[in-house]
Order: C-alpha cells, then sequence, then structure tokens
C-alpha cells in the first residue's frame, strides 16, 4: 500500500503524506478498490442470471404488456377507458380501420362507419352505416364492394326493388330476381330470370330437388299475372318441374305441374292414379274444351 502511495504521490510533485493523512490516503485506495471489486462482481452476476434466464425461457414467448400492443383488440380495450387519447394517436398513425374498431367498441357506428369508409373497408362500413339506421348508405358502399346479394336485401327492405332485382341478379340469385320482378309487374323480365334460373338448376345435380321446388313455387305464384306470349314459355318450365316430380315419384305434385304445363291427359292419369277423382275429370273437361277451341 506504501509503495502505491509513492507511485501516485510522487509524479504529482507531493511528499509522501504521514501520520493522520497517510491513513487516509490509504483508507480511500482501500475503498476505491472494494468499489471496483464490487463493481466487477455485480456485473459478472448480471451477465449469468441473464444467461441463465435465456436459457430457461427457450422456446417460450413472453406476451406484451396490453398497453404495448400495437393491434386493433389492444386499441380497442385502450380506447374504452382513454378514447381521446387512443384517437389522437391513431390519428397520428393514420390507422384509420383502427379508429373505426374503437368506435364500434364504444357503440358509436355512424362514426365507426365514417371511419372504416375512409379506410376503404367497405363491408365493415355498411354494417355500422346499417346499425346507424343509414340503410341506403350501407346498401350503396355494399354495392361498390360488389356484395350484390346483400345489398339487395337491403335495396329491398328500403322499397328499392328495381336495384333489388339487379342486385340478385349480379349475385347469380336469379329466383329472388324473378321474385321482385314479379313483384314489381315486370313479368318479361321475372320469366327471363325463371329461365336462367332453371337453366342452372339443371346444371347442379345435387341441388336440383331443391332448385325445382323453388322453380314450382315461383312458377305458381306468378302465372296468373302474365301475358299469353309468357304464358306459354313459364309452361315450358312448368313441364320440366311436372316431369322431373314425376321422375322423384312425387306423383301429385307432378300431377299439378303437368295441369299448369296445359299437358291434360297426363295431368289426368296422375289425378287418377292418386286416386283424385274430380281433379281427373276437370283435367279431362279442360282438354276437350282445348280441342273444341282449337
Amino acid at each position: 500500500m506504501e509503495r502505491l502511495l509513492n507511485a501516485i504521490t510522487r509524479p504529482l510533485g507531493m511528499e509522501t503524506p504521514a501520520g493522520t493523512a497517510n491513513f487516509v490516503w490509504k483508507s480511500v485506495f482501500i475503498l476505491l478498490g472494494f468499489f471496483i471489486l464490487a463493481e466487477i462482481y455485480l456485473r459478472l452476476r448480471s451477465a449469468w442470471v441473464a444467461r441463465s434466464l435465456r436459457k430457461s425461457m427457450e422456446g417460450h414467448v413472453i406476451p406484451e404488456p396490453l398497453a404495448a400492443r400495437k393491434d386493433g383488440f389492444g386499441d380497442r380495450i385502450e380506447g374504452v377507458h382513454h378514447p381521446e387519447k387512443t384517437i389522437d394517436r391513431l390519428r397520428k398513425e393514420k390507422a384509420w380501420g383502427r379508429i373505426g374498431e374503437v368506435f364500434e367498441a364504444l357503440n358509436q357506428p355512424d362514426e365507426a362507419a365514417r371511419w372504416f369508409e375512409k379506410d376503404r373497408q367497405w363491408e365493415r362500413a355498411a354494417r355500422n352505416w346499417a346499425a346507424a339506421g343509414k340503410t341506403s348508405r350501407a346498401a350503396r358502399l355494399l354495392w361498390k364492394a360488389g356484395s350484390w346479394e346483400a345489398a339487395a336485401r337491403l335495396y329491398e327492405s328500403i322499397g328499392k326493388k328495381r336495384y333489388a332485382a339487379k342486385g340478385f341478379m349480379r349475385a347469380g340469385k336469379n329466383d329472388e330476381a324473378a321474385r321482385v320482378w314479379m313483384e314489381m309487374g315486370k313479368s318479361d323480365l321475372a320469366v327471363q330470370c325463371l329461365e336462367e334460373f332453371a337453366a342452372l338448376a339443371l346444371e347442379k345435380s345435387d341441388e336440383r330437388d331443391q332448385a325445382i321446388g323453388r322453380l314450382w313455387q315461383l312458377i305458381e305464384s306468378g302465372r296468373d299475372s302474365l301475358k299469353p306470349d309468357q304464358q306459354e314459355r313459364l309452361r315450358r318450365l312448368a313441364r320440366l318441374c311436372a316431369a322431373h316430380f314425376e321422375q322423384a315419384g312425387k306423383t301429385a305434385l307432378a300431377a299439378h305441374a303437368f295441369s299448369a304445363s296445359g299437358d291434360f291427359l297426363r295431368a289426368a292419369k296422375l289425378f287418377n292414379q292418386i286416386g283424385d277423382a274430380p281433379s281427373a275429370r276437370r283435367c279431362l273437361e279442360a282438354l276437350k274444351q282445348h280441342a273444341d277451341a282449337s
């Protein structure tokens, strides 16, 4: 220690301290050495602990605290408690869709819809506009997004049936389009949609039974309001239904469909087969009247 003291004081031109000063200098050196050794020990211990933790957590993911998460779920939770602060932050980030999610969580569909629309999330915006009672605006956005069927149903709900029918046609729902055209009195368009629906029904073997049944329902509901040339087109569709019903063993339905198609003889035979003599008799009378008229 004495040598260390001399090595420090001599280059500085100082005399070697004696007495109390000598003791103080030596005490300072001892304490300084202790602090240096303590610092080295703590650094080595910290490195060892960190290494042990990394090794023990291999293969495990530690999730971030909720406040630090940069996703929509975290924003929604934070937005419920601190809406203004959250929305200001998201505005700076230009995260329009996540602002919409915050307003959605706050049950403010009109504000949510505006931000979803700004973010070009048309379907989410439409859903919120509908929830806010702005059905027409919601329908326009769904149309813009190409969600034809959803748009058509909204248009129908507010009485805009022309848009509804066109939407159903674009969605490939020709049966629904035919129904709406019939309700509007547009019988020519209705029959055209039914013909297209029938053509598609024959191509889908797995859905044919259901589709033919739906076709027959629409024929039944609209045949009395059609013009003569449209009536003939509808009778051809009725014959298609009748042949399908007969093949499927639905004799009663087949008999009614053959009668609607103008094939009264075949209808009468089927009515007799199921024991419905009055209906069979009416078909034969209709056949006789048709023969006399021609």
